[in-house]
């Protein structure tokens, strides 16, 4: 399996070409060919089994497309890039697994700059409700049915997405909290303490409106949040990406994992299921 995974991997490394100066990686050479920004942070995490300096090399690539203003495209090639949509933020996250791997100076201060703008980007972006917590953008009466699709969040075609409105997301607000606390890593071991600390606080901020707007006691759960406040009760996977930014108290963290090992919801045969067996949308 290590040794399919390596050709796998190997198979879909690009050499620098046109916009992208560096080596990158594409998921599968057809019919995603091209640097898509998730899965370049997964690609990275499993080059560094194999050769670190490709692993920081696929995260360079990543970041030398990125817009002035900090938008980190969904998809590049060599020639053009998809210039409204991006992806699950993952980059420092990812940046800060190779860097302690690598230990090159040099390499965590391309990223760390970069890393911050994209995150200041998807703040001052993605808050289309006002309430200081983000959302995916999503494309509408993408389906004759389900009317929606929440392309840039990676579970396109969740019934999270099949109402109107861009409704407020756990796991996009989860995901910054994340890459707010590894930025506060990164700024700290570049020397830059009070960097860190800023980093910190928001991280902190952020964290607590999750908790004040997504937490649902009665169910023990976190939640999408509509854009009048309710919350938007439809349970995925999403609702356990809290856990990845180390959000919940361990209250919390105990009542979600009742429901992660639930054979009724999310602990099927094969786990995890994307949609709780209860919900009228689950699908065998």
């Amino acid at each position: 399996t290590y040794r399919k995974a390596l050709s796998v991997l190997r198979v879909n490394l690009e050499s620098p070409q046109g916009m992208i100066r560096f080596r990158w990686t594409t998921p599968d050479r057809y019919p995603h060919r091209g640097m898509w920004l998730w899965d370049t942070c997964f690609s990275a995490l499993g080059y560094l089994y194999v050769d670190t300096g490709i692993a920081a090399e696929v995260l360079r690539a990543l970041l030398s497309v990125q817009r002035d203003d900090g938008f980190i495209p969904l998809m590049a090639s060599p020639v053009e890039f998809y210039a409204d949509n991006t992806q699950p933020p993952l980059v420092a996250w990812a940046s800060w697994k190779v860097y302690k791997v690598c230990r090159s100076r040099r390499f965590l201060e391309y990223v760390y700059r970069r890393c911050g703008k994209y995150v200041e980007w998807l703040v001052s972006s993605r808050d289309f409700n006002g309430r200081g917590l983000l959302a995916w953008r999503k494309r509408f009466k993408a389906h004759p049915v389900r009317g929606a699709r929440g392309g840039e969040s990676g579970m396109d075609n969740s019934p999270r997405f099949d109402g109107g409105g861009y409704d407020d997301a756990v796991d996009l607000n989860s995901y910054v909290v994340n890459e707010m606390k590894h930025l506060a890593l990164m700024a700290s071991e570049l020397g830059l303490r009070e960097e860190a600390e800023t980093w910190s606080e928001k991280s902190r901020r952020l964290a607590d409106r999750v908790n004040e707007y997504m937490w649902c006691e009665e169910d023990g759960f976190y939640y999408d949040v509509r854009h009048d406040g309710s919350h938007l009760k439809v349970k995925t996977v999403a609702s356990f990406t809290p856990l990845l930014a180390g959000i919940p108290s361990r209250r919390q963290a105990g009542r979600l994992l009742s429901h992660l090992i639930s054979e009724r919801e999310f602990w099927r045969p094969f786990p995890v299921s994307s949609v709780a067996a209860c919900e009228p949308a689950y699908s065998k």
